[in-house]
């Protein structure tokens, strides 16, 4: 009787212990702090989107203003998704399709 208590137990406790496991997912386009780093004023839009890909937004009412959006999330099981981080990067081009500006903006900023 005791070793099945001990069995029961011991499963238990595994089951819940799966529950505590956690993974991390980035969804969308998010620009790391070294990424970011490494555009320049000058650099053309070809090697920006090189760099970090297509953008996530285009803003409508100025083509040569565009946006990268993502987060990171930590997934839990039993508990669901949590947002651990978001970010949006705001990149200015010139008419002539060279970075102008490049900087974070917030939620409330942001024109989507």
């Amino acid at each position: 009787m005791k070793k099945v208590t001990a069995l029961i137990l011991t499963a238990t406790a595994l089951g819940g212990l799966s529950g505590c496991t956690t993974s991390k997912q980035v969804s969308g386009n998010l620009v790391t702090e070294q990424q970011q780093a490494k555009i320049r004023t000058g650099m053309s839009r070809s090697e920006v989107e090189k760099l970090l890909g297509t953008p996530s937004f285009v803003n409508p009412k100025d083509s040569n203003i565009v946006y990268y959006y993502g987060e990171l999330s930590n997934n839990r099981m039993l508990v669901g998704k949590t947002l651990e981080k978001a970010k949006t990067v705001e990149i200015t081009y010139s008419l002539l399709n060279h970075v102008k500006s490049v900087r974070t903006i917030n939620r409330k900023e942001a024109v989507f």
